[in-house]
């Protein structure tokens, strides 16, 4: 891609907000959880508007808030079945590689606010890892609560579904096996509608990664991402 924009120019551009909490499945278990990322141009970040697009990826991986020190809140299982959300806390962020890809679509499109959800909340930033953590919580009931596209968390899914008229749900939570299932959670959820990606060809349910671990193939991810939304 011709104009791979670095990320100390893209962080002079936009502002990144997290909002952070820990999931309490016992006194002494407790998974580290963000349920919601909005990027922003600075000069939009005090007005009032809804996002031009929304991503969806796999987990949040290392993303963390600003000030390592912020007291975030927690929640046990029972405290989402009963209000159907985990409430929106605004902390701000650190931008991690995968938000820097977002950054360069918004860039491309002429986006000036993006919403970004997760398959799962939980911040883990090794998949292998991630994936023995989803297969540990098969054992657990309710089984997707760590999931924005849980029957249980209707109410913030709907709130987090907010977006300008026409704007495009890209899902972009890569191709390994162990997604088909979160993943087909998200796609075939009644409220989820203009979904954009790059397919793959083994399963309907799954989407390229939007950072790729090879630097042409980032660049080619972007090319055919601002393609197709």
């Amino acid at each position: 891609m011709s104009n791979f924009i670095s990320a100390d120019q893209l962080k002079k551009k936009y502002v990144v907000f997290g909002s952070f909490y820990n999931l309490k499945l016992s006194s002494n278990k407790i998974l580290p959880c963000r349920n919601r990322l909005e990027i922003k141009e600075r000069s939009q970040v005090n007005k009032l508007d809804l996002p031009d697009a929304l991503f969806v990826m796999m987990n949040p991986g290392s993303s963390a808030p600003l000030d390592f020190g912020v007291e975030l809140p927690e929640y046990y299982i029972n405290d989402i079945i009963e209000t159907g959300e985990v409430k929106v806390k605004w902390v701000l962020a650190k931008p991690d590689i995968t938000q820097y890809q977002v950054m360069r679509v918004m860039v491309a499109k002429g986006w000036r606010y993006v919403r970004v959800i997760n398959l799962s909340d939980i911040r883990e930033p090794k998949s292998k890892v991630f994936s023995e953590v989803l297969f540990q919580l098969k054992t657990i009931e309710p089984l997707s609560l760590h999931s924005i596209f849980s029957s249980h968390r209707s109410v913030e899914l709907k709130n987090a579904l907010k977006l300008k008229s026409l704007a495009p749900i890209v899902a972009a939570w890569g191709t390994d096996d162990f997604l088909v299932g979160p993943a087909a959670m998200c796609c075939n959820s009644p409220d989820v509608h203009n979904v954009k990606g790059i397919k793959c060809d083994k399963s309907k349910y799954l989407y390229s990664h939007a950072s790729p671990t090879l630097q042409k193939h980032k660049e080619r991810w972007l090319e055919g991402i601002v393609k197709i939304v």
